[in-house]
């Protein structure tokens, strides 16, 4: 029997994954992408990806994990699935994690589900729960009584949570005790606005439309460059707050001037990877892919040694492909360049700390093999060859001498 199959029966079989990810063979239907707080926009992979899984969320009865970071569409990917249900559509009813007390947490919960009858029960941001309320959840979602009443009132569960269920965070047990092995469900996951550029200017465009209205904003060819430069760590829920603010204070046609001037990011954009390879410290950096992330704590280690591509996507448990692209996408340039960079301006910082240091050494201590390609690369990215700079180093040292 394929997975899909097994999917369908809603059996639990042994030996079968309980996560169901399998929607290619699903007959395909148009998913309304509207009708949510905020809609599903963009023709990026990931999105075409959700929208199918969606499809195949609303035509199944089984419980729905949506991972994805703060900000991101998590609220819109649960609505839409409920707004895509061909039954009869039953309240959409969302279960907060900002109810501080146990006890009102419990009584919203069990009256909600009563409320959500052929409807839809979700709960948002479960992985930011106490401890107390997390061990509820899990102990509730165990009993059969709770998948009987939900199968009963025809109620679709719908979970949300910062991480998935793959991640190595600190939630990953209580997220796979939560709904376990024994009961099917489907994981979606929505990347973070960073990693669907190509997706940016239709939020743009959206946002604007929503409030045309009253304004005839519009950003110049250079602003949205500019946008697309940045990294969104809040996701669509900043890019709406940003976009907003701009309408509001600036002419009709917003430039690259009118972002910088109302200094609307509060991280610095002027990080130095190089630097932070160098020093190790990647603190300005928590924005970036966390297999990214892995990566390049591994060449800080070992860029003086032989390194491959190969060796980071080991590290970072990352195909090499998708690491090169994250590499170009995040940081700008390839894996080799920034190997290069970093080989490059450790190679200055031993000149410079040691200008009486024989050229050879600084190429081998510094991760180069081969001295004429150093000589290159030193030249190409200095603006002069290793013996020019350390000649420079050792003037300054002899007029230092002298004053």
């Amino acid at each position: 029997m394929s997975e899909l199959s097994y999917a369908n029966t809603g059996t639990v079989l042994k030996g079968h994954p309980a996560v169901l990810n399998n929607y290619n063979s699903f007959p395909h239907h148009s998913v309304n992408r509207s009708g949510a707080d905020y809609p599903l926009l963009g023709l990026s992979p990931s999105i075409q990806r959700i929208q199918s899984q969606i499809e195949f969320a609303a035509r199944t009865s089984y419980p729905v994990f949506i991972s994805g970071e703060s900000g991101t569409e998590k609220r819109s990917i649960a609505s839409l699935i409920h707004l895509n249900r061909p039954e009869g559509k039953g309240r959409f009813i969302l279960i907060p994690p900002t109810i501080h007390n146990q006890s009102q947490f419990k009584a919203y919960l069990e009256s909600s589900l009563n409320q959500a009858k052929q409807g839809t029960l979700y709960l948002s941001e479960v992985d930011v729960l106490p401890q107390e309320k997390k061990d509820y959840l899990t102990t509730l979602f165990s009993q059969e009584e709770f998948q009987r009443s939900l199968a009963e009132k025809k109620v679709q569960l719908i979970i949300s949570c910062t991480e998935s269920l793959n991640s190595a965070g600190g939630n990953r047990q209580f997220l796979a005790k939560l709904l376990g092995t024994e009961i099917p469900h489907l994981e979606l996951h929505i990347p973070p606005v960073r990693e669907r550029k190509q997706d940016l200017s239709n939020h743009i465009d959206h946002i604007l439309n929503k409030i045309q209205s009253f304004t005839t904003t519009r950003f110049t060819p250079e602003a949205i460059q500019l946008l697309h430069k940045y990294h969104w760590p809040g996701n669509v829920e900043q890019l709406q707050r940003v976009v907003v603010t701009l309408a509001s204070c600036c002419g009709n046609d917003i430039d690259v001037t009118d972002i910088q001037n109302l200094d609307l990011f509060p991280e610095s954009e002027t990080f130095d990877i190089v630097e932070a390879v160098l020093s190790q410290e990647f603190s300005g950096f928590r924005h970036l892919h966390p297999g990214l992330l892995k990566a390049l704590n591994y060449m800080s280690n070992n860029f003086t040694e032989e390194l491959t591509l190969a060796d980071l996507s080991n590290s970072a448990y990352t195909s090499q492909s998708h690491l090169s692209y994250l590499f170009r996408q995040h940081i700008g340039f390839s894996f080799k360049s920034l190997l290069v960079k970093v080989r490059i301006r450790y190679a200055k910082q031993m000149i410079d700390e040691s200008p009486m240091m024989k050229v050879t050494e600084v190429c081998l201590q510094s991760g180069f093999g081969d001295l004429s390609h150093f000589e290159k690369m030193f030249k190409r990215n200095v603006g002069c060859t290793p013996r020019q700079y350390r000649q420079k180093e050792r003037d300054k040292v002899r007029f230092s001498n002298a004053t």
